[in-house]
């Protein structure tokens, strides 16, 4: 004789052990629906949480707008810099400002073109990496797939056993004969 309060408990772990999952979703909520009771918040927790929380004031949001202009220093360098370009403007003439506006694009065109030979040798470089590195990937695989992993694993060990006994040989004391 069966326990319909565990009938539904064993179906559910019955459907899961064959994978059919979908039958199992469902006697999944049949099972917490049945033993897990829904439990109603408290009137006004929401409320609550809300009234918790700390509100900004009218002054401390225009703190957080002057903030986002930046800090002291950001400010006072872009004050400068307006005085600067503003004392620029009022003492040069119109040819000089020209000439010097022509000589920072000539200046920024060539700084942009040696950034962007740059950016081609690095992208170059790293998709000569890229690619040396898949084709060790793929060598893995099928040195992997070939069960010959155990006697690589020797052979290194073995190297390294010999580069070992070389290198404290090499770096131990020796007695000088005169």
């Amino acid at each position: 004789m069966s326990d319909p309060r565990t009938d539904d408990l064993n179906r559910w772990l019955a459907a899961e052990e064959t994978g059919n999952l979908d039958q199992a979703d469902a006697l999944f909520a049949r099972v917490v629906a049945s033993h897990l009771p829904i439990l109603q918040e408290p009137a006004g927790l929401t409320a609550g949480i809300l009234a918790a929380l700390p509100r900004p004031s009218v002054s401390n949001r225009l703190a957080a707008a002057w903030n986002l202009v930046g800090a002291r220093w950001v400010r006072a360098a872009v004050a400068a810099a307006v005085a600067v370009l503003g004392v620029a403007l009022a003492t040069l003439s119109v040819s000089r400002l020209v000439a010097f506006a022509s000589w920072s694009v000539e200046v920024l065109a060539k700084i942009t073109g040696i950034a962007m030979v740059s950016l081609a040798a690095v992208a170059e470089t790293c998709g000569a990496a890229v690619a040396v590195l898949v084709d060790l990937g793929r060598a893995a695989a099928v040195v992997a797939g070939s069960g010959s992993v155990p006697v690589l694993i020797a052979a290194n060990a073995v190297v390294a056993c010999i580069a070992f006994l070389g290198l404290s040989r090499l770096m131990s004391p020796r007695e000088e004969f005169s």
